[in-house]
């Protein structure tokens, strides 16, 4: 019986493109095409040199196995090694020459390898190549194994934590992958490439957070001569599991088909203890949410208000104020300019240009009727103590939208600020009848309503006052 079965996706939707995992994938898919184009000479020497040497240590390994049957249980390295001290094939022999020969061109060809250039030899530590050989595959069924399981989980994780997040996984589980095969074989001198223990910490993440996403796989069942071919979906948080578990028995059994185990156990095992973090610690609504609405602030904004954002992370501020005032120049109508300048200038004590700016913003508000942002705008305002610093019209008008909102202290206290800060204003008269109709109906304080009252009927006799 012949039994296959592989992944094909995942019923977990996703709402924006995964940029990051088409990155990663275009990359490893572009490094593989460059070293498939150099290695192929190469590695057709290595087959030549390998199968010379082979013929000659056979020759003489039967023999030698008379006298000593643990030769056979020699691996290669250490055989060969044991080989060139002449230990197994006497000196004088012909073939030990022609073997040396071999031995020492195929060091040279092997040493010239991408995979011994780039890959992580763990008995040559190199901490870079941690980093090189995860963009590194020996064969093109590996790159696309690892592919595969890279948009199977990548996209995802890439959707619920951003790119950020997801690539920090990526690299930490990569790292980790490659200290754990370091661990196992501390002295191996066999390069090891590949992608797989950074996709396993992705799947670790993908299990933890998407475990009750169901993975779809294709399978073909050979009995006897008849096959049975189809799909399965399968929950992640039952599959992904038993997967790690066959990492486990393959790394418990000596990894001896050249798969590294303890790498993808290591991996796979950083992806979920990371998974776990997020969901216990609550990260992901505290941390990860708020950071990728900002940065899907910044892809709605326009190039230049987006880069202005962009150099306030960056700590640049005088670069940040010239291109947000060149932005509120540029487009009248944008909201995020005035706001992102007011807070600026307001945290630098700058207080005029801070007042002027959220003028701006409110006013765009009050012309679009709205009037939830409205008073979350006046609420910041009024945090930083900035309310004196709004234009006639726009401190009456928003009092007005806030009562409306049956924000009524809020209301009172900007009237009051109003009719104080400006004598002269036409709609005063409106001012103090509003507040009047406050203290009155909303906050049953006669006293106060009876002085807003005589102060309104004092300025204004003419005013058609409500009777008290």
């Amino acid at each position: 019986m012949f039994f296959f079965i592989f992944p094909i996706g995942n019923e977990s939707w996703i709402s924006r493109l995964p940029r990051l995992t088409i990155g990663l994938i275009a990359v490893n898919i572009l490094v593989f095409l460059a070293t498939s184009l150099g290695n192929a000479a190469i590695e057709r020497d290595l087959a030549r040199l390998d199968g010379l040497m082979k013929s000659i240590e056979q020759r003489h390994l039967y023999r030698m196995a008379w006298e000593n049957p643990e030769v056979f249980r020699l691996p290669t390295d250490s055989l060969r090694q044991a080989i060139a001290l002449g230990r197994v094939i006497p000196g004088e022999d012909p073939d030990y020459l022609l073997w040396l020969s071999s031995y020492q061109k195929f060091q040279e060809t092997a040493e010239s390898s991408p995979f011994r250039l780039l890959g992580f030899i763990p008995g040559d530590f190199n901490p870079l190549k941690i980093i090189t050989a995860m963009f590194l595959h020996a064969g093109i069924w590996h790159l696309l194994a690892n592919l595969a399981f890279l948009w199977l989980v990548g996209c995802n994780i890439e959707e619920s934590w951003g790119w950020k997040v997801f690539g920090g996984i990526y690299v930490l589980s990569g790292t980790i992958a490659a200290l754990s095969h370091l661990a196992a074989h501390p002295q191996s001198l066999a390069p090891m490439v590949g992608a797989s223990g950074a996709v396993a910490g992705v799947m670790g993440a993908f299990m933890v957070r998407h475990f009750r996403a169901k993975i779809r796989f294709f399978y073909l069942v050979l009995v006897i001569i008849k096959p049975f071919v189809g799909t399965v979906s399968l929950y992640a948080g039952a599959v992904l599991p038993v997967w790690f578990l066959l990492q486990l028995l393959g790394a418990g059994w000596g990894g001896g088909d050249g798969v590294a185990y303890w790498a993808h156990v290591g991996g796979f095992s950083f992806g979920a203890a990371a998974g776990l973090a997020v969901r216990f610690l609550r990260l992901e609504k505290r941390i990860i949410e708020p950071m990728i609405e900002r940065e899907q602030e910044k892809l709605r904004l326009s190039p230049k208000l987006g880069r202005a954002l962009q150099l306030l992370d960056e700590s640049d501020q005088a670069g940040a104020r010239a291109l947000l005032q060149q932005a509120m120049n540029e487009e009248p109508g944008s909201l995020d300019a005035p706001l992102a300048l007011a807070r600026l200038s307001a945290d630098g004590g700058q207080e005029d240009i801070a007042g002027r700016c959220y003028n701006r913003a409110l006013e765009l508000l009050i012309d679009r009727g709205d009037a939830q942002q409205t008073a979350a705008v006046f609420a910041e305002i009024k945090e930083r103590n900035l309310e004196g610093r709004l234009s006639e019209r726009t401190m009456f008008t928003v009092a007005g939208m806030l009562e409306r909102d049956g924000q009524h202290q809020e209301a009172a206290v900007l009237y009051h600020l109003f009719i104080v800060q400006y004598p002269r204003a036409l709609v005063r008269p409106k001012a103090l009848l509003r507040l009047y109709h406050i203290y009155r109906k909303q906050f049953n304080d006669e006293p106060r309503a009876a002085k807003v009252l005589e102060q309104l009927r004092a300025e204004h006799p003419d005013f058609p006052a409500p009777e008290a």
